[in-house]
């Protein structure tokens, strides 16, 4: 296929088991163990990312609930994260586009 496909979660696992399907799929996949919330664990990745070739999209998935986390862990990831990663949007879950092929948001 051509792609490489860097993943990141913040728990190993979960990108390794991203990383079996798409490898499975036939994408070329590395993994990375990312908090979203931390500009320096993400400044990290994206120097590991390009470092790989052209970056033609970023998709950020992060995102926590009141079920599941604290009030300020919610701002950390959703707020303070979808921003560190360029969503743009204050919020969770976005696209971004940083290559030539626009990509839509989610």
């Amino acid at each position: 296929m051509g792609k490489h496909v860097p993943l990141a979660d913040m728990r190993q696992e979960n990108a390794n088991a991203a990383a079996e399907i798409l490898g499975n799929a036939g994408y070329e996949v590395s993994v990375a163990t990312v908090d979203a919330s931390s500009r320096q664990a993400v400044h990290a990745l994206s120097e590991t990312a390009t470092g790989l070739g052209e970056l033609t999209g970023l998709i950020h998935a992060a995102g926590v609930s009141p079920s599941q986390a604290s009030p300020s862990t919610i701002l950390k990831v959703d707020l303070y994260g979808a921003e560190v990663n360029g969503s743009g949007d204050g919020g969770s879950n976005g696209t971004r586009n940083v290559g030539p092929h626009p990509i839509a948001r989610a």
